[in-house]
C-alpha cells in the first residue's frame, strides 16, 4: 500500500497511476471504502473511489512523506498487521525518615521527610515515527521526576479526656520529560511549512500541596 501511495515510488507499484487501497474493502469495520473529500456537502453525498483506486495526483507530498516513514508490515494480514517489542527503563531511588521525639510527657512531635527519584524512558514503536513507546505505561521518549514529601505534628494531651492534634503535611511532584526526537523537525522533514522543532526537556509545572488541620479530641467521662 505504501509503495503504490508514494509518488516517488508509484509508477514501480502495481497499480502506477493510483494509491491502492482496494485491500482495505469489506475488511474494516464500515465497510473500508475511500471517499473523494473533494466531492459532496459538509461531508455528505461524496463519492466513492471506484475500487478504492485514488487517484495518485491526489495525494499530497506531505501525507505520502508520512506514509513512507511508517515501518513495513510484520505480517500479511489487513488489521493488526504489525508487532513491535522493546524495552523500556524504570528506575527509583527513594528514601524515608522519620524522627519521634517526647518533647514533655504530654507532648509528642514528630517529623517525616521523604524524597523519591524516577527515571524512565522508552523508544516508539513505529521507529522515527515514533508513536506508542515501549516505556512505562507506553511512554516514548524519558521523564525524571523528583518528589518531594515533608510532614510534621505536635500532638499535646490536655487533660486525661482532651487531646489537641497539629499536623502540616507537604508535597512537590517536580517531572521533567522530554520527547524522544529533540531538536528534530519533524514537521519540515515531510515538508509542512512553518513546522516546529521538538523542544528539549521541560518541567511539567504542577502546584504544590500543602495541608494543615489542627484537631481537638474530646472524651466523654462514664
Amino acid at each position: 500500500m505504501v509503495q503504490s501511495c508514494d509518488p516517488s515510488t508509484n509508477g514501480s507499484s502495481a497499480t502506477p497511476g493510483f494509491c491502492d487501497l482496494s485491500e482495505y474493502l469489506g475488511n474494516e469495520p464500515g465497510g473500508g471504502q475511500a471517499y473523494d473529500p473533494t466531492t459532496g456537502s459538509n461531508g455528505a453525498n461524496r463519492t466513492e473511489y471506484a475500487g478504492n483506486l485514488i487517484p495518485i495526483g491526489q495525494i499530497s507530498t506531505q501525507a505520502a512523506a508520512i506514509l513512507a516513514k511508517f515501518p513495513a508490515p510484520t505480517n500479511s494480514a489487513v488489521a493488526n498487521n504489525y508487532i513491535a517489542s522493546g524495552t523500556g527503563n524504570f528506575t527509583q531511588n527513594s528514601f524515608d525518615t522519620r524522627i519521634d521525639f517526647n518533647a514533655a510527657p504530654t507532648v509528642q512531635v514528630f517529623g517525616r521527610f521523604s524524597l523519591d527519584y524516577f527515571n524512565v524512558s522508552g523508544q516508539g514503536s513505529y521507529g522515527e515515527l515514533q508513536g506508542v513507546g515501549f516505556g512505562p505505561g507506553g511512554l516514548s521518549g524519558s521523564s525524571i521526576t523528583h518528589n518531594y514529601s515533608l510532614a510534621a505534628g505536635v500532638t499535646k494531651t490536655i487533660s486525661p479526656t482532651l487531646l489537641a492534634d497539629f499536623r502540616f503535611g507537604y508535597f512537590k511532584y517536580n517531572p521533567v520529560a522530554s520527547k524522544p526526537d529533540v531538536g528534530a523537525t519533524p514537521m519540515s522533514d515531510v515538508g509542512i511549512p512553518n513546522g516546529w522543532t521538538t523542544c528539549a526537556a521541560a518541567p511539567v509545572i504542577f502546584p504544590v500541596v500543602i495541608c494543615v488541620y489542627i484537631l481537638v479530641w474530646a472524651r466523654r467521662r462514664k
